[in-house]
């Protein structure tokens, strides 16, 4: 399967630029840069498999083809559409927030 080039919502870059300087300020820049390369491992993963996200909030939010996946070693989840040409980041969320309320 072809890799599906990735575009970011404005809302999630800011989730994924809100998390980085929390982990700048709270645990240290190395922690924030793993953080960062996990993230990135995250999106290619993604973009080269988009289909093994799991959909458990598509029909609650009335998106057929929103997916989620959680990144590795680290409490956060990205939600991302699945396009036939590509895969829109939507959000980026801490998996112990109330997840369906911020999403809504």
């Amino acid at each position: 399967m072809e890799r599906k080039p990735s575009s970011w919502q404005a809302v999630a870059l800011r989730d994924a630029e809100q998390i980085v300087d929390w982990y700048i300020a709270e645990a240290g820049d190395a922690v924030a840069a793993r953080f960062m390369d996990a993230l990135n491992e995250t999106i290619a993963s993604i973009s080269e498999f988009p289909g093994l996200g799991s959909r458990r909030y598509a029909e609650q939010l009335g998106f057929d083809n929103l997916r989620f996946r959680e990144i590795a070693d680290f409490p956060y989840l990205i939600f991302y559409l699945d396009h036939e040409s590509h895969v829109m980041i939507w959000r980026m969320l801490h998996r112990d927030r109330d997840l369906a309320i911020r999403l809504a």
